[in-house]
């Protein structure tokens, strides 16, 4: 060995030690750490409570004589089962002895593989980007001061992006209550 290589080689060019690093680096590196479990803390918290999961919402609204109530999933994921319920009434409590039309949005009705629709209606029809059903009025020995119709489904596996929707209270061909709501869809 030459001078030249053996002096290299006590200066450490060769050597597979790390470099010598100081406090500062090092107090970084800790706080990044400390960073990244303090999120992971934090997601994992807010995984377990719930607060990534799947939500319902109720919205209202009211026009006319009828007051409709409206539960949609707020907040879903493709694939999971999901609930709808329409609750119609009449403002001043009183019995509902006519037939009952609703219309709701076909474009948000199509997010859905349909399980069953609870009454089934007596009629369907659709206009365009609206379904119209009409459902008789309830039977004389259940509570005759509501409709409740009920929708069993999922939301299709295909569906990754979520819509609006509406549900209106048709009388004599016009619309008298409306409400207006949203389903987020999240993977």
């Amino acid at each position: 060995m030459t001078s030249t290589e053996q002096s290299s080689v006590e200066r450490g060019e060769w050597s597979t030690a790390p470099a010598p690093v100081g406090r500062r680096a090092i107090a970084h590196e800790r706080w990044g750490r400390f960073a990244f479990f303090a999120a992971t803390v934090v997601i994992v918290g807010l995984g377990v409570t719930g607060v990534f999961g799947i939500r319902s919402s109720t919205a209202t609204g009211g026009g006319g004589e009828f007051v409709v109530a409206v539960e949609h999933p707020a907040v879903t994921r493709p694939g999971h089962a999901v609930g709808f319920t329409i609750e119609v009434s009449h403002r001043d409590g009183s019995p509902i002895t006519e037939p009952v039309e609703i219309a709701v949005s076909a474009d948000y009705w199509a997010m859905f593989d349909a399980n069953a629709l609870v009454p089934a209606p007596s009629a369907e029809t659709r206009g365009g980007d609206v379904l119209v059903w009409e459902f008789d009025p309830p039977p004389a020995h259940a509570d005759r001061s509501r409709l409740l119709v009920s929708f069993d489904a999922r939301l299709a596996p295909s569906v990754n992006t979520g819509r609006a929707g509406f549900v209106q209270i048709i009388d004599d061909g016009e619309p008298v209550a409306e409400v207006h709501f949203r389903t987020r869809v999240v993977p």
